[in-house]
């Protein structure tokens, strides 16, 4: 397949364009593959190209939104998007992609933006969607921790909106496959469990989260139900809030987490794992160790003195 970066914008923006027409058009027609002499790896193949030729900022103009739409569409036809180049492509984009703030005050850049989001977080769930495995999950996952290792809080903001996505779409394919890849899920929630403490409020409110996605895949590798989740805890009764929710954790995942401990951090309380008013605290919240699932949100609170 000739390579279209040999030719100019214009002609790279039309290849695209035809590229996304044709894959819509067989998904119309119920077709599972193209009708082209080229084979589906030749053509992601292409838009890795793409990408690595355009690593200049992201804005509104910009070649690379297409290039996410035309893989989106692919990835919805047969055969499986080749692991190797869906890892090179996502891995070029993810950083000029981390790159977008919403900040603008103007009104064309910030729609660019939220488009932009939304094909992403769209074209990584179609990925998984081809091979719905927790190792592809975990592979998917790993591509995001670029953007919460950034010093930028909005970086960090916007990874973690891409990662809680993925996993809830994950908890709520009911075909998607556990296997051994599992043991796998102590380093992102050891990971997760440190961006509780983020300070940017959305980065630890997504990280926990993520955290109540985890541990509900780890419940359904074990064959337990969400309500059955109390039997798992230690029978101590007078445990430290914080310690009793480490131990509810490691026996749900048999995962070996060190507590995370720090000057003036400690643990506060365990809290409802589902949103509420009272998410952060404040008047009128109360520990819920008793509701079911509760341990998967954590809070940090730094203490006085």
């Amino acid at each position: 397949m000739p390579s279209p970066v040999q030719l100019g914008i214009h002609h790279q923006f039309y290849f695209l364009e035809c590229l996304i027409s044709s894959c819509v058009e067989a998904q119309r027609k119920q077709e599972a593959q193209l009708d082209v002499p080229f084979s589906k790896a030749e053509m992601v193949s292409a838009l890795v190209e793409v990408v690595e030729r355009h690593q200049s900022p992201c804005k509104p103009g910009s070649i690379l939104p297409s290039t996410l739409t035309a893989l989106y569409h692919l990835s919805r036809l047969k055969p499986k998007t080749p692991r190797e180049l869906e890892t090179r492509f996502l891995g070029l984009a993810l950083p000029v992609l981390a790159s977008l703030e919403d900040l603008s005050q103007d009104r064309e850049e910030q729609t660019f933006y939220e488009n932009t989001t939304q094909t992403w977080q769209v074209l990584l769930q179609s990925l998984l969607r081809e091979d719905p495995t927790i190792g592809h999950l975990f592979s998917l996952l790993d591509q995001q921790q670029f953007g919460l290792q950034s010093e930028k809080g909005t970086e960090r903001a916007w990874a973690t909106r891409n990662i809680t996505a993925l996993l809830r779409r994950a908890v709520h394919m009911q075909d998607f496959k556990l296997g051994e890849e599992i043991h796998q899920v102590g380093q992102f929630v050891a990971s997760f469990g440190i961006l509780l403490a983020d300070a940017e409020m959305e980065v630890g409110w997504r990280a926990q989260e993520s955290l109540h996605m985890l541990f509900q895949l780890l419940l359904r590798q074990r064959g337990i139900k969400t309500r059955e989740a109390p039997r798992l805890w230690p029978k101590e009764k007078q445990l430290e809030w914080g310690m009793a929710a480490y131990k509810n954790i490691a026996s749900v995942g048999k995962v070996r987490i060190l507590p995370l401990t720090g000057s003036g951090v400690g643990w506060s309380r365990v809290l409802d794992p589902f949103p509420s008013p009272n998410l952060w605290g404040g008047k009128g919240s109360k520990p819920s160790l008793q509701l079911p699932f509760a341990f998967s949100r954590l809070e940090w609170r730094a203490k006085r003195g």
